[in-house]
């Protein structure tokens, strides 16, 4: 492997890298993409946990599960093999969602839900994913993210969730805006200087300007600091930020 430029994130796997981390995986998530569609039928063993995380062992990459592949009816229909397009087959396949505890139970065969769980859950086994607030928001960018991620839970795993889930969606969303309003500050940092310190605690100016922080810090509001350099000035310190 090799460190690039900032642009590649630094990262680049060659040679005998470039297989195993970058060509193989991605190879494997078109495939699993092909099953999700219908047109491959996958199985799965158990992947060789490679990678430390945490002082956990974790698979290599989220596909290292995969063991064959076969292709399915609609996938020959659809690369031209048979002429008839075959009958699509009725999914067997069962979710469970626990009315009080945030657990979901799958069982069965339906790869976007599987791959859905694993995305907004912790799997307890091969069956059971316990869901949390942080695994569940995984990967979303905003809260239109969740919101469409809570639709879609309706949509495959629940349609008709308990109370305690409703009160579970409710709180994700609320904390999705909690923190999307902020303003623009300045952060200072003066000298351990006591007349600096009097001056900042004292003067009822320098109070409706400053917000105080630790470790002889201090934070001005963006819209305030021309105010804040004239004050200083005024005290005799001159600040060229």
């Amino acid at each position: 492997a090799e460190y690039g430029s900032y642009d590649d994130k630094g990262f680049r796997p060659t040679t005998v890298l470039q297989r195993p981390l970058f060509e193989r995986p991605l190879f494997n998530a078109y495939l699993y993409l092909l099953a999700s569609l219908g047109i491959l039928e996958i199985s799965e063993t158990q992947p060789p946990l490679l990678l430390t995380k945490n002082e956990k062992l974790h698979p290599l990459t989220p596909y290292e599960a995969l063991d064959s592949v076969r292709l399915t009816e609609f996938g020959a229909w659809c690369m031209n093999m048979v002429e008839q397009r075959p009958q699509p087959k009725k999914q067997v396949f069962e979710t469970i969602t626990d009315k009080e505890l945030l657990l979901v139970t799958f069982k069965g065969k339906s790869l976007e839900r599987r791959l859905f769980l694993e995305q907004i859950g912790i799997p307890l086994g091969v069956e059971r994913f316990r869901i949390t607030e942080a695994s569940f928001i995984r990967g979303c960018s905003s809260s239109s993210d969740i919101v469409s991620r809570i639709d879609k839970f309706k949509l495959i795993i629940d349609p008709d969730p308990s109370d305690r889930w409703k009160q579970f969606f409710a709180s994700l969303e609320k904390r999705s805006t909690l923190f999307c309003h902020g303003e623009q500050v300045l952060l200072y940092t003066f000298p351990d200087d006591p007349e600096i310190r009097r001056m900042f605690a004292t003067d009822p100016a320098f109070k409706k300007l400053l917000i105080r922080a630790e470790d002889n810090k201090v934070v001005v509001r963006k819209g305030n600091q021309k105010a804040f350099q004239k004050l200083l000035m005024e005290h005799g310190y001159l600040n060229t930020l």
